[in-house]
């Protein structure tokens, strides 16, 4: 895998650093606590570009946003203003607050970004008073045009083409939906793509040895013609099960199911917890990007002979991954519950 995906803004908070809105990480303490300075931004660039691999950032508009609610006082709009206890969408104005608000905001982040392409989301917007979609679409498209200016190729999801229709031709669109927004559909489209829709893997499981799941041909499909619109594919590992809350308050629902491991105190049982649903899951994911073969069969003793070798190579370079026959999950690695007492 060659680029890290960054989603630093959603329900929960915005993650880093602001010098123009320093309000957005100052009430980030106790529970809530932890966040990037703008020179752990500049570190991870650099420790990332050593090895080859490029950081795109995300900040995910205009929908998940709750994390901006900082900016509330000084003027961004939410859909259904304060008395609205979740809100997280904001609201293009007709004074243009939230717009100007915003624009100063990806300008700064974007500068701290070298590489060209910049995601700004744009999925799991609704209708909510006057937050109808010709609104939600002109504040796209008005950040689309933002990054165009800021020579920032824009990427976003799927439904920024097939719920906004805000896409332009340069971007960029990654696709998670089995519904709709599939690669056929996206590069028939003349839209170039990346694949994930089959690969979040807090949505999928497997047992010891099952990696059907993740190898899969991304491009399915997709026109001979269109291949050229297919730009790789994207392990996705959302974190929604980690909130302390339904999603940070932006809904209501149940408790997460890892709750418990949301919080700075508990950052090193999270850190085992998403080690042992992302490895080594992601290297079959990866594997199936860079030379998918439909004749490989995911479940043969040869594929997990290979895989076995490649989660051995893995462990002993110092990666923390769920270990040969054995099954992690959210909670658990090999039968055994994540702990304080486990971690040493």
């Amino acid at each position: 895998m060659n680029v890290l995906h960054l989603h630093f803004s959603d329900f929960c908070r915005f993650a880093i650093e602001s010098k123009v809105f320093p309000q957005l990480t100052a009430n980030l303490t106790g529970l809530q606590a932890g966040h990037y300075t703008q020179d752990d931004i500049a570190d991870m660039i650099a420790y990332a570009k050593a090895r080859g691999i490029r950081v795109v950032p995300e900040i995910d508009l205009p929908g998940h946003a709750r994390g901006l609610l900082p900016l509330e006082a000084s003027g961004l709009h939410f859909c259904g203003g304060p008395s609205n206890p979740t809100r997280s969408q904001i609201y293009d104005d007709p004074d243009n607050q939230s717009y100007a608000l915003l624009s100063k905001l990806i300008t700064e982040i974007a500068s701290l970004f070298p590489d060209n392409v910049m995601h700004v989301g744009s999925d799991e917007t609704r209708v909510l008073g006057d937050c109808t979609l010709k609104n939600t679409a002109g504040l796209e498209h008005s950040i689309f045009m933002l990054l165009d200016k800021l020579g920032k190729r824009p990427m976003a999801w799927v439904n920024a083409l097939t719920t906004t229709h805000v896409a332009t031709p340069n971007t960029i669109l990654g696709t998670w939906a089995t519904v709709y927004g599939m690669p056929p559909l996206v590069t028939g489209d003349n839209y170039s793509c990346v694949g994930s829709t089959y690969m979040y893997l807090n949505k999928i499981t497997g047992t010891v040895g099952s990696y059907t799941n993740y190898w899969r041909d991304i491009a399915d499909g997709v026109n001979s013609s269109n291949m050229h619109l297919m730009l790789g594919g994207e392990v996705s590992m959302w974190t929604d099960d980690y909130c302390y809350i339904h999603q940070c308050g932006s809904s209501t629902g149940a408790t997460p199911t890892a709750a418990s491991f949301y919080g700075p105190d508990a950052d090193t049982l999270f850190a085992k917890s998403i080690a042992g649903v992302l490895f080594p899951r992601t290297f079959v994911g990866a594997g199936s990007f860079w030379n998918y073969n439909s004749s490989f069969n995911a479940m043969s003793p040869g594929f997990v002979k290979e895989m076995g070798l490649q989660t051995a190579r893995m462990m002993k370079r110092g990666l923390d991954t769920c270990p040969n026959n054995c099954t992690c999950d959210l909670l658990t690695r090999c039968g055994e519950p994540y702990s304080n007492t486990t971690m040493s």
